[in-house]
């Protein structure tokens, strides 16, 4: 049976609607620390509220978590959960998307492609990731084994 340790890569929203996190990059030995402990949150980046696009300046932070992920052990699966709006259903769909668009940005960032699986709704062999309030999506690596 294959179990996942959560990583969290948190890769705040930001945009039209969404409170901004602000903030620099972090350092490649800061989320490389943190991802060998278990858990690392990038602020100061993000998603255009209710869109796949990423908001301008994530660039810099998709390199350092790129760079951490090659320099780390393991294989990671890369995730954005569904977020809710008040009395709507989570949005599935952007989620899939936003997912798709971060495992790009990190791929092209230069992170070794043997190294991350895009997640679908459901990650192997773990839990399913929970919904998030509107705002709230973070962009997830979850050690797989």
């Amino acid at each position: 049976m294959m179990g996942a340790t959560l990583l969290l890569v948190a890769i705040g929203l930001a945009g039209q609607g969404c409170p901004s996190v602000g903030g620099r990059p972090p350092s490649v030995d800061g989320v490389l620390a943190q991802l060998d402990a278990g858990r690392a949150v990038i602020d100061g980046v993000g998603f255009k509220a209710g869109q796949e696009s990423v908001a301008v300046g994530a660039e810099p932070a998709f390199e350092q978590v790129a760079r951490a992920v090659n320099r780390s052990n393991g294989r990671f699966a890369v995730f954005v959960p569904a977020e809710r709006e008040p009395r709507l259903p989570p949005d599935t769909v952007l989620s899939r998307r936003r997912t798709a668009e971060a495992f790009r940005r990190l791929l092209a960032a230069g992170a070794n492609p043997r190294r991350l699986v895009e997640a679908g709704a459901v990650l192997p062999g773990g839990p399913v990731p929970g919904v998030v309030e509107a705002c709230m999506a973070r962009v997830e690596l979850w050690r797989v084994r």
